[in-house]
């Protein structure tokens, strides 16, 4: 009898594990394989927009772009890809795209490295141009974006799926930006380093999670009966 049960949990878990790698598998399908990445970072100087920005604030945000987003740039030296969002802040001031406004909100892949071997610094950029929040006095938010580079860190202009990693990089070379403007012709710019940047985990439905709780409470409530009746 107890073998019969042990049967009943091990066809539950498996149940629910089934219900799992099946609804990744539909997900990558249903929403053409959005990836997300975390970034995090440090303000290390600003000009012309004290007090609304100091160093020392922290730079939070995140972008999202289809794993099979399309190169829109000729050529092997450089990759241009569609972001479908990004958002951030910066100390307590939060912005985001504006999405079909035509401007560009893309990554930009330079692979110095892939035609000019004796030139091997590459380059990974995400910028947006024309970003939504609050501005700095009478400057008027315009421009964000932040490099990686490095010596061959990218042999290709492809489009990396996992995020190009930040080690044994000097700040100048993990660095992020944003521009302020004003009709008049006075700019202010923050600037600071990135220190992290992270692949968002993908969240689990919590219908799934109803329903393989349900399983394994059945189990356990046909675990308990079966060892009475014995």
């Amino acid at each position: 009898m107890p073998i019969a049960c042990s049967r009943m949990c091990r066809v539950a878990v498996g149940t629910v594990l089934g219900l799992l790698v099946g609804w990744g598998g539909l997900s990558g399908v249903a929403h053409a394989a959005l990836i997300t990445f975390n970034f995090e970072g440090n303000v290390t100087s600003v000009l012309n927009v004290s007090p609304y920005f100091n160093t020392g604030d922290k730079l939070v945000g995140s972008y999202s772009f289809n794993s099979d987003a399309p190169d829109l740039s000729p050529g092997a030296q450089f990759g241009t890809y569609q972001i479908n969002q990004l958002s951030f802040t910066i100390g307590q001031n939060a912005y985001s795209t504006i999405i079909g406004s035509g401007t560009p909100q893309q990554i930009r892949i330079t692979s110095n490295s892939s035609v000019a071997p004796s030139f091997p610094t590459d380059n990974y950029r995400v910028m947006s141009v024309g970003n939504s929040g609050p501005s700095a006095g009478l400057l008027l938010p315009r421009e964000f974006w932040f490099d990686i580079s490095g010596d061959n860190k990218f042999p290709n202009d492809s489009l990396p799926l996992t995020p190009p990693s930040l080690g044994n990089l000097l700040s100048r070379d993990r660095a992020f930006h944003m521009n302020f403007v004003q009709p008049v012709g006075v700019v202010g710019n923050v600037n600071g380093e990135l220190t992290s940047l992270t692949i968002a985990p993908v969240p689990v439905p919590g219908a799934v999670l109803l329903f393989g709780s349900g399983l394994i409470g059945l189990a356990a409530f046909g675990r308990r009966h079966l060892t009475r009746s014995s």
